[in-house]
């Protein structure tokens, strides 16, 4: 069967390559950056990157029209879509340094009929034809790029991305070196779920005992509902570069118990790839470890085959569990792990006092899915057990586990919302509001601070901890995703001199969509955390860097909210200037015909809190 699948596979591959040119230097062998799938900060990688010098020509797939053309300084950057009638696909060309001559001048067309350098146009299917192989574009560093590459994408007609390395190019190089996997992580799943007798998440390190193929070193010891994450990355023959698996199967005593396939992901659920890893270890060490089960409210749709089950595995006492995952990249290069897991009801566990004169007592906190889990740190005594006060009734709970010399005690949720927490004479207060339910709309208010939760932004329950001081917010936990923004308002007990000057700013940098209504401040943001409110009162400022009769170049630079809107005029007429954000650049285009820059160039600037200037400069 599986041999079968492969014949298919490799006649679908050169049945799709006489469709679609490669797009960047067509015959000849690609290197490419990234894949398919790939993890990334926040989303997967939805196409593939592909390395090439600045200004290399690009190449349109087949033939079709221009679908939309969108230019930015975030993001894509310079981006083209093209639909393809035939094959009711769409192919995508991002971060290009230019367009095609065609192309270029429609775009400057559209920008000096808006005055404006972001833009984004959706041509009429009559208005670009486009023929495969036709040059469109040139490879560049434009938007949120980090070196000069294409990226590439072969999407449906609805924004669902396809894996361009199953489309049989053969620009692609050969590969038979198998997907590495690097550590694996066995996490409970219940509150009476054990790992090695420790409640929590556990990494081990895999053991290579041949080509591609791993185990553990010793059987791991648990019970309960247990779930299994693996960081493996793929790698490709004659490259440095990691990328991402295409494939995941795993099995329990030979039986398939969960899987996933990375080639068909839609772009509007792109985000739930934060559901897809464990979304702590990636936002605090960048370790993309993928789950080996599904994730409750995980919507992305068709990478899962839930029918086979769902990859939670319930451990029995004194039963012993045969697991094999494997990996597989898009060529089918198979990666394997076995280990046994030998049930074993957890024991009590007894308290060790910690008696390190040079280290604090103290007692931590986090919240994991339902489960509040206490930490507390070198305490001499009292450690047997937790207290949780709810208004005033007291709740004791048990040692779960000593970790490393730390104490573990957990505690359901869904059972109430405690006011504080005492171990050992150390207390910790709590923020905790209200649970707020996925799929609804919600909203928290107090006396001055309200936050508002539109249906979908959560994948599950979140026990919302909310407060404010002054200036200083404190939003949800920081650990858990939002799928989608939410809008926080704030009547501060001290209104600014001049209201339109303060924004919120994530972790008191990054700034966060700001506006009044009336006496109260509103912002939208996609991150739980802390957020500062702060003045912005200096405008932006403009550096001349470089001048020629061909080319001027600006360097802009904002103390705090960022540049918002800008615009030029050349002896007192409108000049296109083009933004690059990464260096805060302002660039006339030096590839097009344009008038000689000579005499003075008028430039004003705004921020995103309103600040605004003009400045002159002679050329």
């Amino acid at each position: 069967m599986r041999l079968s699948l492969l014949l298919y596979l490799l006649a679908l591959r050169v049945c799709m390559a006489q469709i679609y040119t490669f797009p960047v230097n067509p015959n000849q062998k690609a290197y490419l950056t990234g894949n398919m799938g790939e993890i990334r900060a926040g989303h997967f990688h939805m196409g593939l990157d592909v390395l090439g010098n600045t200004n290399t020509p690009i190449y349109a797939s087949g033939d079709g029209y221009v679908s939309k053309i969108r230019v930015s300084s975030y993001g894509y950057g310079k981006i083209i879509h093209i639909t393809h009638p035939k094959t009711k696909h769409q192919t995508v060309y991002a971060h290009l340094n230019g367009f095609a001559p065609r192309l270029a001048t429609y775009m400057r067309q559209k920008q000096y009929a808006e005055e404006k350098f972001e833009i984004e146009i959706l041509p009429a299917p009559h208005e670009l034809p486009i023929t495969k192989g036709e040059i469109i574009a040139y490879m560049g560093n434009t938007g949120a790029s980090q070196g000069s590459h294409l990226h590439y994408e072969i999407r449906t007609l609805d924004d669902i991305a396809l894996n361009p390395s199953e489309f049989g190019f053969k620009e692609i190089p050969a590969d038979g070196t198998p997907p590495a996997l690097k550590r694996v992580a066995l996490v409970t799943l219940a509150g009476k779920s054990r790992v090695n007798n420790i409640w929590g998440r556990q990494e081990l390190t895999p053991v290579l005992v041949g080509r591609g193929q791993y185990k553990l070193a010793y059987p791991v010891l648990a019970y309960g509902e247990v779930g299994l994450e693996v960081w493996v990355d793929d790698l490709m023959d004659n490259a440095t570069n990691t990328y991402g698996i295409n494939r995941l199967e795993l099995f329990v005593n030979d039986k398939k118990t969960f899987s996933f396939q990375l080639s068909k992901i839609a772009h509007e659920h792109n985000k739930c790839m934060n559901l897809h890893v464990d979304y702590e270890t990636i936002r605090q060490r960048n370790q993309g470890f993928q789950k080996c089960y599904w994730a409750e409210g995980n919507r992305l749709k068709g990478v899962y085959d839930l029918k086979a089950g769902k990859g939670i595995p319930f451990i029995k006492d004194k039963q012993t569990y045969k697991i094999r995952v494997e990996m597989y990249d898009v060529v089918g290069n198979r990666t394997t792990l076995n280990y046994d897991i030998v049930g074993k009801k957890p024991e009590k566990s007894n308290f060790t006092a910690q008696k390190n004169k040079f280290k604090k007592t103290a007692l931590k906190y986090k919240i994991k899915e339902n489960w509040l889990v206490l930490e507390a740190y070198n305490l001499t005594k009292g450690g047997e057990q937790a207290q949780l006060a709810f208004n005033g009734i007291f709740e004791n709970i048990p040692l779960v586990s000593m970790q490393a010399g730390k104490a573990v005690y957990v505690w359901d949720l869904r059972q109430g919302l405690p006011d504080f927490a005492q171990v050992g004479g150390v207390k910790r207060t709590f923020s905790f509001r209200k649970p707020i339910l996925p799929n609804k709309n919600s909203q928290y208010k107090d006396k001055r601070l309200r936050v508002d939760f539109a249906r979908n932004p959560l994948h599950d329950t979140l026990y919302l901890e909310a407060s404010a001081w002054q200036d200083k917010l404190f939003i949800g936990n920081p650990l858990m995703p939002l799928l989608e923004p939410i809008v926080v308002s704030y009547a501060l007990p001290t209104l600014p001199r001049d209201k339109s000057k303060m924004g919120a700013y994530h972790l008191g940098y990054d700034y966060q969509e700001t506006w009044w209504e009336g006496n109260t401040l509103f912002f939208k943001t996609r991150t739980f955390g802390n957020f500062q409110l702060k003045n912005d009162t200096e405008p932006p400022k403009a550096t001349l860097l470089r001048k020629s009769p061909q080319q001027v170049v600006l360097q802009v630079k904002d103390n705090l909210a960022g540049l918002s809107e800008y615009k030029a005029w050349l002896n007192g007429k409108f000049i296109l200037l083009e933004h690059e954000y990464k260096g805060g650049y302002l660039t006339t285009d030096a590839t097009l015909p344009a008038p000689t820059l000579t005499g003075t160039l008028e430039v004003w600037l705004k921020d995103r809190t309103g600040n605004e200037v003009k400045q002159k400069f002679s050329l």
